[in-house]
C-alpha cells in the first residue's frame, strides 16, 4: 500500500488515481492531503471562523477498484478502436456488420460514461 499526496484540485486527484491505477494495478494506494492552516477572522474571536479546519478524509483506491477501472477502460479503448478501424476501412457494411459497428459504437459510449462515474465518485470521495 502506497501513500501518495493528493492535491485541492478534483481533476488533480483524478489524474492521481488513473496514473496509480495504470501503473500499479494490484496494489491499493492511498491519496493522504496535507492539513490545511486554521482561518482566522478579522473581526472578534467567533466559534465559526476561529476552528481549526476539518482534515480532509484520505481516499483509498483498493486494488479491486483499480482492476475494475482497468477493464473498463480497456474494454472502452478496444470498443472505440474496432469503431473507427470498421467505419474507416468497410466501405458498404453487410447487415451483420452494420449491426456490430453500432453495438462497438454503443459500447465505446457506455465505457465512457462508466469511465467517468468511476473516476468522479473515488474522487470526490
Amino acid at each position: 500500500m502506497s501513500n501518495i499526496q493528493g492535491s485541492r484540485n478534483f481533476f488533480a486527484n483524478s489524474a492521481i488515481i488513473v496514473f496509480t491505477s495504470i501503473a500499479d494495478p494490484v496494489a491499493s494506494s492511498t491519496i493522504v492531503f496535507k492539513p490545511e492552516p486554521a482561518v482566522k477572522s478579522k473581526g472578534p474571536p467567533t466559534m465559526a471562523f476561529d476552528e481549526a479546519p476539518k482534515q480532509r478524509r484520505p481516499i483509498v483506491v483498493t486494488s479491486q477498484f483499480k482492476l475494475v477501472f482497468l477493464g473498463v477502460l480497456i474494454l472502452t479503448v478496444v470498443a472505440g478502436l474496432v469503431s473507427v478501424i470498421m467505419s474507416m476501412y468497410i466501405a458498404s457494411l453487410t447487415q451483420p456488420e452494420q449491426t456490430t459497428l453500432e453495438m462497438m459504437q454503443s459500447t465505446w459510449k457506455m465505457g465512457f460514461g462508466a469511465f467517468l462515474g468511476l473516476i468522479g465518485s473515488k474522487a470526490t470521495n
